[in-house]
């Protein structure tokens, strides 16, 4: 009896194994894969770094009973650890530089429709002292003293310029304040039925006219608003509807930055949340024409989005063009928003 009891569990191990080498090994095609096949791949990268643990201790476990699975484990551990990778930067770089274009990119978080709070954010940013910053679910308040939101923050902040395009049926959106003249104001996706949207500024720096891009992809919180079938019982039924409404409507979106920014006569950096890990297939795009400032000068773990404790995601980018390099990259760590801001500092190439 106690035998068969081994046998089954070995098999049911196994079992197990087998099932997460096969999500493994889908998640590690993510980057080649096109969103409209098979949409959710593109959400196992997130999952990955969170099974190198898991498959190390199923090599111990192989290593004696069977080199074959031991060796199955060997490769499911590189392929998480390299997606883990993207995630992780070790460049040798100051954390503040002197001189160049620094730009910052928050998640506010609509401020969690808390007026208040947007004293707590205007400290943070000033703290931060950015050139420009790029500022994803502004929400565009009337204060006391009928004042909004986006008249008050340049005051605060110390950013004379800055723009807030929107649909006339939203209040919040992306928005992009400056310490320098902004000349030219576009959009890049501008949807009716979701508050994420998309804009591009020419401000017009010390480097010369450099481009500041501010997107934020479509989340699945919005997905619940976009639903044709607002009465789904099942939980799973559910979250497979929202899957396949979010991605290739981030697919779309990326489309359009991509169409839009070919031609764009300046240097440039697009900064955003992107509601996407790196290494996906919308991750890939990107590094195809940009380069990512976190792995170009960043330091240390790059999660922007906290799970729990000290896990998290990386759903928060700047890219920018070859005309461009990043003399560092920070993360700054702040219980402000359920985003952590960002902030990088450009050079000209020279």
């Amino acid at each position: 009896m106690k035998k068969k009891n081994s046998g089954l569990f070995y098999l049911l191990f196994t079992g197990l194994f087998l099932l997460l080498c096969t999500i493994t090994l889908l998640g590690s095609l993510a980057p080649w894969v096109d969103v409209s096949l098979l949409p959710f791949i593109q959400l196992i990268p997130a999952v990955l770094p969170f099974l190198f643990p898991v498959f190390v201790l199923f090599f111990f476990y192989y290593f004696k009973k069977s080199a074959r699975w031991a060796a199955v484990s060997l490769a499911a551990i590189f392929c998480c650890g390299w997606v883990a990778g993207k995630d992780i930067s070790f460049q040798n770089r100051p954390v503040e530089a002197s001189g160049g274009l620094s730009v910052a990119s928050f998640n506010v978080g609509t401020f969690d429709f808390e007026p208040a709070k947007i004293d707590t954010v205007a400290a943070l940013i000033v703290s931060m002292n950015p050139d420009v910053i790029s500022l994803q679910e502004f929400r565009n308040h009337l204060l006391d003293g009928n004042v909004h939101s986006l008249d008050y923050l340049k005051e605060k902040l110390q950013m004379p310029y800055a723009e807030f395009v929107h649909l006339p049926v939203h209040i919040h959106g992306a928005v992009i304040f400056s310490k320098y003249p902004i000349v030219d104001i576009d959009t890049m996706f501008l949807p009716r039925k979701e508050i994420n949207s998309g804009i591009l500024a020419t401000v017009e720096t010390p480097l010369g006219k450099v481009g500041v891009g501010n997107i934020h992809l479509s989340s699945f919180q919005a997905a619940q608003t976009l639903e044709e079938n607002d009465e789904v019982k099942d939980k799973f039924k559910g979250v497979w509807n929202r899957i396949n409404i979010v991605l290739p409507l981030q697919q779309e979106k990326v489309n359009q930055v991509l169409q839009k920014t070919n031609d764009y006569p300046y240097p440039m950096v697009i900064a955003g949340d992107f509601n996407s890990p790196p290494h996906t297939h919308i991750g890939y795009q990107f590094r195809q024409r940009f380069s990512d400032s976190f792995t170009e000068a960043g330091n240390g773990l790059g999660w922007t989005y906290p799970l729990a404790g000290f896990l998290g995601v990386r759903i928060d980018y700047q890219y920018h063009t070859n005309e461009l390099m990043a003399v560092n990259h920070k993360i700054v760590h702040s219980g402000v928003s359920d985003h952590y801001p960002i902030q990088a500092t450009y050079h000209l190439v020279p």
